[in-house]
């Protein structure tokens, strides 16, 4: 400027210096993503997570990723290239010391670099919260035994048509109920040696994904709600064979269990969850109480003969949902769409002492015998199903935490740019300090000082930030609250030993400075 160049040129020439660094960023930005994609790609994600198989490179996200970096260029290089442009030509050919000079810009880039710092905060907070509640959720009672238990799925195909109207609903007719043959694999099963019970359920327990959902009819008036909030009517509903609870090992809290009693010809019952129950009779007695499923006409009253323990229908289920267990021999041959497929489905559960491998070859051949042309599907243990189920919950906190543990990345690399630059800036203080004596204490400090007011800054606005923002998070988590001191306390000393590893190399950068050759600079 004390040339002559006007204003027009500095910020031309400052925004050209912000488009190539950001480009360049953009396309090692480009570079990491391709290899991390790859990265997820190896770690053969579950079902639950198809897309990332499909995430790829091409034109698109060329232009998006281009266009991005020269927003950024754009919007973090057009304001200080117009301060710059403004600045008095004297002023820094008077001042010796740089810094001096721009004490306000000094300010903006302290204030950038702790906002850096609350957003990895924000970051690592969330994702420490999904951590503790995920291990918590595979961690937590299920109610039932999974060890010991081989399952494998079962379908035969329902002949059904559309026969009418029910509130709105197509409903469909069976033309030969499925529960026959499942009855004749369910007896053939339990004659297997090695096989100490067998039982089967139309869904799979806690692994469900999709589930029919039922409105129930009490028979009378619901018990009040002591907070005035209205009951659901709504429960989840399963068919189930005689002893899946002795089968599975899941306590019987009241009452009896489905058994060979229960027929066809006999009048309907069923068995509820303890939240059901709750849900439904408040702290009355649910046995002998009855109630209607809201499917078809058809539909029988049924009387609740037991409650059992709540089993968690999906891994990341957080409040416990209403549940009916009814027999798989006592539904209408009407129902309504799209429920009526589930009757020709069932997931068996058979319960063992032995050797796995050799169950599993007596149970194909035990199931050919009845249906030889309907194989066994997705044979597994219950643990490796639940262990597959804990997968989905493990990958996506694998991906939130790769995700804030970049951020803190991002943070110790402005910390560090920042201290870099700042005592790039002061070199000549620093020569004149130790020239007169200064210990490596009170170097140490000089630099430390403005780690400590940006970290504390930083960390104080994060935890603001995380207590206003973690609440978009409560109801995914389990067993633990949006505002954990653990985990607020635990996540902010690992970013300051991160903003504490940034200071290392410009203190070092500091204590090496050579006061005769700083002297010598002006």
């Amino acid at each position: 400027m004390s040339l002559g160049a006007g204003r027009a040129r500095i910020v031309r020439q400052l925004v050209t210096e912000s488009v190539l660094l950001s480009l360049a960023g953009g396309v090692l930005g480009l570079l990491v993503a391709w290899w991390g994609i790859r990265g997820l790609m190896a770690l053969t994600p579950p079902i639950g997570l198809p897309f990332i198989a499909g995430v790829g490179f091409d034109v698109r996200v060329l232009a998006a990723a281009a266009a991005l970096s020269f927003a950024s260029a754009l919007v973090f290089g057009v304001g200080p290239a117009f301060a710059a442009s403004h600045l008095n030509p004297i002023l820094p050919l008077k001042e010796p010391d740089p810094a001096a000079a721009h004490g306000d810009r000094q300010l903006a880039r302290t204030a950038l670099v702790s906002a850096q710092l609350a957003l990895a905060l924000i970051l690592l907070i969330g994702t420490g919260l999904l951590a503790n509640s995920f291990l918590r959720l595979s961690r937590r009672d299920l109610n039932f035994d999974p060890s010991g238990l081989l399952t494998f799925e079962f379908r035969v195909p329902v002949a059904q048509r559309p026969i009418g109207q029910h509130r709105g609903f197509t409903y469909f007719e069976m033309d030969v109920p499925p529960s026959q043959t499942m009855k004749r694999v369910l007896e053939r099963l339990r004659a297997v040696p090695g096989a100490d019970s067998v039982a089967a359920i139309s869904f799979q327990p806690v692994n469900s994904l999709i589930l029919p959902v039922m409105d129930v009819i009490l028979e009378h008036q619901m018990a009040p709600q002591r907070d005035g909030a209205p009951r659901s009517r709504a429960a989840a509903y399963f068919l189930i064979t005689p002893g899946l609870f002795h089968t599975i090992r899941t306590p019987l809290l009241r009452g009896r269990d489905i058994d060979n009693r229960d027929t066809a010809q006999t009048p309907w019952v069923a068995i509820v969850n303890e939240t059901a129950a709750r849900r439904f009779w408040g702290d009355a007695d649910p046995i002998g109480r009855r109630f209607t499923l809201d499917s078809v006409p058809e539909e029988q009253p049924r009387e609740v003969i037991g409650v059992v323990k709540d089993i968690p229908t999906r891994h990341g289920q957080i409040d416990p949902q209403p549940v009916i267990y009814a027999s798989y021999l006592q539904q209408p041959l009407r129902y309504r769409g799209p429920w009526a497929g589930m009757f020709g489905q069932m997931t068996f559960m058979v319960r063992h002492a032995g050797d796995v491998r050799g169950l599993i070859a007596a149970a194909r051949s035990a199931v050919a015998e009845i249906e030889p042309n309907r194989p066994i599907d997705t044979i597994m243990t219950a643990q490796q199903r639940l262990n597959f189920g804990r997968e989905r919950l493990r990958y996506r906190v694998f991906l939130v935490g790769t995700l804030a543990a970049t951020a803190a990345v991002l943070a110790a690399i402005g910390v560090y740019g920042m201290l870099a630059y700042a005592v790039s800036q002061r070199t000549r203080e620093i020569g004149i300090r130790k020239a007169l004596g200064a210990s490596t204490l009170e170097l140490i400090l000089l630099v430390g000082r403005r780690a400590v007011v940006l970290t504390a800054a930083g960390l104080t606005a994060g935890c603001v930030g995380a207590l206003a923002l973690t609440r978009l998070i409560e109801s995914q988590l389990w067993g633990i609250t949006a505002t954990d001191p653990a985990t607020y306390v635990s996540v902010s000393l690992v970013l300051v030993v991160v903003a504490f590893l940034a200071c290392l190399g410009p203190t070092r950068q500091a204590l090496a400075i050579d006061p005769t050759l700083a002297l010598r600079r002006d």
